[in-house]
């Protein structure tokens, strides 16, 4: 469900705004390069605003040593608390509309990002966004949640606007981190009118559309592939580095710390020369609005009732509700959903996000638990179904293409089952080709093969995404 359609807006394909899905965060982030080049007259002064914010950072820092009984550095690590702005409803949680946040922990890791930049001899910075190009664990989750906590009482405002011209009800709320107070080097909470998301009785704030992306402009891997076609026979000389994929973040790091102009270049040809644009939602070629919105929709136009009340009928409607997923998957169109314009077929996320959609709907029903990318100690597993403390199922789902396909049977699942004391697990496959179908045609051998090797139960499910198939009429 989403904004629009709880409220009954009718859409008319010109708004500004983006109607974001109220039970789930959708995996886009505002960019607060985009932000501040914004159409949305909320947002003309963005770009001063964010400028502002973070040359009054770089003073503090500059006059304050790292050390907590400093005053300044306390004031400091206050004025960098972003909590996760989860009335957004925009980025990674996958099951919900609240992620990881902004915590202290990230506060003291971009105020030393602020030292370490300063000790470069960087006193001040235009993109905050630069610094995750210095440092790590600064990420696109942690660079929208900055940017919109600065700019809340400008998206709050732009809110009320929407809500006004449409006739949507709205409640006043109290809001954390509305303003921040130069003056008292504090943030302000405020009581602000808002609409209500009725899954979780939280605020909703829109976010114009052209301020989002699904990758920041600014960011490490542009930076990388920037510096490769520009200054790649010195990147050789100097660094050692032979091919590009040899390079991870933390070495990206190590260079732009060592090559601070060429960040500065880097930085030059994106603002200035480098046409860059918001997330294409029409196309959304990414997967990750489209396929959860048709999803969604087809588990709620699909109610069916079920009962778990014990192990046997636990595992029962687990098998129901991954078949509803292949129902829809193949015999409703969902296929068409994993492929682009260009007859390119989207990422592995994609198929994951339709499962999470349409499988919520009947776990709600069953109070069943579905977490997706647990953390279960050996890494983040795909999904797990769980109801009470016994009762448990692993699923992976993989693209048959996928280069770690057959470890993810062989060695992850496994792996993932022993972790959790889990009875069963599903391996669940996508293919897109006929290669993809060959490729898989031996499968249940080796699902049995690994079942007799570590005592456990695994069932598979092939889901055919080939395109251009025959119609039923036709079969």
């Amino acid at each position: 469900m989403t904004f629009a359609e709880h409220f009954n807006i009718q859409l008319l394909g010109y708004e500004d705004w983006f109607d974001p899905i109220l039970e789930q965060d959708t995996r886009l982030f505002i960019d607060p390069l985009l932000a501040a080049n914004s159409r949305v007259v909320h947002l003309q002064d963005a770009k001063e605003k964010i400028s502002h914010f973070f040359k009054k950072a770089f003073e503090i820092a500059a006059e304050s040593q790292p050390n907590i009984r400093d005053i300044r550095y306390r004031i400091l690590l206050r004025m960098l608390v972003f909590p996760e702005v989860e009335e957004i409803c925009l980025g990674y949680a996958s099951f919900g509309t609240k992620g990881s946040g902004s915590s202290n922990g990230f506060s003291r890791l971009i105020a030393q990002a602020i030292y370490d930049s300063i000790n470069m001899g960087i006193d001040n910075i235009d993109n905050f966004e630069l610094l995750g190009i210095f440092n790590e664990g600064i990420g696109p989750d942690r660079i929208s949640d900055t940017t919109a906590n600065i700019l809340k009482a400008d998206l709050i405002a732009y809110t009320q606007d929407i809500c006004i011209r449409n006739n949507v009800p709205t409640k006043n709320v109290l809001i954390r981190n509305y303003k921040y107070n130069f003056d008292s080097n504090r943030w302000d909470s405020e009581v602000a009118s808002l609409p209500i998301n009725p899954i979780n009785n939280k605020p909703i704030i829109l976010v114009p559309k052209d301020s989002l992306v699904y990758f920041h402009t600014i960011n490490s891997d542009a930076f990388l592939d920037y510096i490769w076609r520009m200054k790649g026979e010195e990147i050789t000389d100097s660094f050692s580095f032979w091919l590009k994929g040899e390079i991870n973040k933390s070495d990206i790091i190590q260079i732009a710390r060592q090559r601070r102009g060429w960040v500065e270049e880097f930085e030059k040809y994106i603002i200035e020369e480098l046409r860059f644009f918001p997330y294409d939602l029409q196309k959304d070629p990414q997967g990750v609005y489209i396929p959860l919105l048709e999803s969604t929709k087809y588990a709620k136009d699909n109610p069916i009732a079920l009962s778990a009340k014990d192990e046997k009928e636990f595992y029962e409607v687990v098998d129901f509700i991954i078949e509803q997923y292949s129902t829809f998957m193949e015999n409703h169109g969902g296929y068409k959903l994993l492929w682009n314009d260009n007859n390119k077929p989207k990422r592995e996320e994609a198929a994951q996000i339709m499962f999470t959609c349409v499988v919520k709907q009947y776990c709600r029903a069953n109070n069943i638990d579905l977490t997706r990318e647990a953390n279960i100690g050996r890494g983040p597993v795909d999904f797990k179904f769980s109801s009470g403390y016994h009762d448990k199922v692993i699923i992976e789902l993989k693209l048959a293409k996928n280069s770690k396909f057959w470890s993810g049977l062989e060695k992850q699942l496994p792996k993932y089952m022993e972790a959790e004391e889990a009875k069963y697990g599903y391996f669940i496959v996508i293919c897109y080709s006929d290669d993809d179908l060959k490729k898989v045609a031996d499968i249940n051998n080796v699902v049995e093969n690994v079942k007799e090797k570590a005592k456990i139960d695994i069932k598979t499910l092939i889901i055919d995404a080939t395109p251009e198939k025959p119609s039923a009429s036709k079969l």
